[in-house]
């Protein structure tokens, strides 16, 4: 059995949705199931020895004491050291126990800080992030998405479409880059919205709604990141075109001249041209590569 322990936010239940099927995964949504006690104690309580119970809850402790030599935790996001003691003190012998980074981490002191307590307790770290990969010494995994969902969306002849491009994203310091893609773009019909405050925020479900439908899917990423974030796994799900800054795109197996536009790179006078050219469907191999079935088969 995979038990996932995962933060209660919507684009993880999307994800991991694709995994409701399965007999050998238990998701469990770790502050759905935790007091207001528990959620203060992992948060601060890393200098205590704290009882199990200020930390855990009752339904987590028991699922995690019945996993049997050969099971899995996968703790997902979260490095607290309070939550990785007290994991470590009720798991099973044979039982294998990682983390999942979705995030970026550099010289972030308080990580540092957390990593000591997993190395102290041989918890495996893997990260979709190449440079905290070769800074830490992790392994590496590429992204992944919930895939499935989509496979019977139609090709892009056959939809009414609301935008050319379309783009939500966090500020992140590229308010500046945004603002100079969107401005290359205003002669089209776009979507463009930096998340800022609260009141910015959509639903997962529903930014998936919008981008299908809009014709093309706009990542903006820092200068420099090596990285692959969720938005080229996105387009490809529902099959839409990809106008991206990042020109690492081009060494996945995902990457198709006619799906993706590298601004910077291609010939912006080629931009209309490839913005209303057919999508070119990918290998069912290469699709399923990138799906959250496979993502959760690396962890044994």
């Amino acid at each position: 059995m995979k038990l996932i322990i995962y933060p209660d936010v919507d684009i993880w239940d999307f994800v991991l949705s694709g995994l409701k099927t399965r007999s050998d995964v238990v998701l469990f949504p770790l502050n759905r199931h935790s007091n207001i006690i528990q959620k203060v104690a992992r948060k601060y309580g890393y200098t205590l020895p704290l009882p199990i119970n200020f930390v855990l809850g009752s339904n987590l402790q028991q699922t995690i004491k019945h996993l049997i030599p050969g099971d899995v935790v996968i703790i997902a996001e979260y490095t607290d050291p309070a939550l990785i003691s007290a994991i470590s003190r009720i798991v099973p012998n044979g039982v294998s126990c990682y983390i999942w980074l979705w995030n970026h981490k550099g010289n972030n002191k308080n990580f540092a800080n957390d990593l000591r307590t997993i190395h102290k307790h041989h918890f495996q770290v893997i990260t979709f992030d190449e440079l905290d990969a070769d800074s830490y010494g992790f392994e590496w995994h590429t992204q992944f998405f919930n895939v499935k969902p989509y496979l019977h969306v139609a090709s892009n002849q056959n939809i009414s479409f609301q935008y050319d491009f379309f783009f939500v994203g966090y500020a992140k310091n590229r308010v500046e880059e945004i603002e100079r893609i969107h401005s290359i773009l205003s002669s089209y019909a776009c979507y463009f919205v930096t998340v800022q405050t609260a009141s910015d925020y959509i639903p997962y479900s529903r930014y998936m709604e919008m981008a299908m439908q809009s014709r093309c899917i706009v990542e903006i990423v820092h200068t420099g990141d090596p990285s692959c974030t969720l938005r080229p796994l996105e387009a490809m799900a529902v099959r839409r075109k990809l106008l991206t800054n990042n020109p690492v795109v081009r060494k996945y197996s995902f990457y198709r001249p006619q799906n993706i536009f590298i601004i910077g790179q291609d010939d912006l006078t080629n931009l209309s041209d490839f913005l209303y050219s057919p999508f070119e469907l990918l290998p069912s191999d290469i699709v399923d590569s990138y799906d959250v079935n496979s993502w959760v088969d690396i962890f044994r």
